[in-house]
């Protein structure tokens, strides 16, 4: 089972005095969607990834009988920070370049593919029971009860404030910390 559809699934279970479609119910599901996708998932895959990308660097700058056993755990780590959230699976390639490029890695190419093996079966299934297909995703049959609809989409066209929220604010905050840590330092 996924990670969030499943964390989302238990925490709604525990709510019985949240009747569906009431204040309380909304504020709660969307608190919960924006914890859980804001910060949790992304933490736990962010740190998977690192893990990955260290037990790389160890198998590109370190002459080591251990390898093969690196890049395996590798491949584990990679496939459960893809199963824990989706959107990793765009840094596969660039894992699997970075193993082409030294001699070491091409030799344990194999084994970082065999330890992404098992979970990646895992999802497979896990999406052809639930969905129908091998390559069937959750994000095709949203929960309503978990995820916001605007105009019978899942994720609509983003407003003003959020293109601002997520572009021009964290820039203008980047550069006044600057400029204080400058005059800071000036004297």
């Amino acid at each position: 089972m996924r990670a969030d559809a499943a964390y989302s699934a238990s925490i709604l279970r525990f709510q019985p005095e949240a009747q569906p479609g009431s204040c309380s119910d909304t504020r709660n599901r969307d608190s919960l969607f924006q914890l859980q996708h804001g910060i949790l998932l992304p933490s736990v895959s962010s740190f998977l990834c690192m893990l990955v990308l260290v037990l790389l660097m160890h198998i590109r700058h370190e002459d080591s009988n251990h390898s093969a056993l690196k890049a395996t755990l590798a491949g584990a780590a990679a496939s459960l920070a893809i199963m824990v959230k989706a959107s990793t699976l765009y840094v596969i390639p660039c894992y699997i370049l970075y193993l082409l490029s030294c001699t070491r890695g091409r030799r344990v190419l194999v084994f970082f593919l065999a330890g992404c093996t098992p979970a990646g079966l895992f999802q497979l299934y896990y999406n052809w029971s639930c969905f129908g297909g091998l390559f069937e995703s959750s994000y095709a049959h949203a929960n309503p009860a978990i995820m916001n609809y605007e105009n019978a989409k899942l994720l609509g066209p983003p407003t003003l404030r959020r293109l601002l929220e997520l572009t021009i604010l964290p820039l203008l905050l980047f550069w006044l910390i600057w400029i204080w840590l400058l005059r800071r330092r000036a004297g």
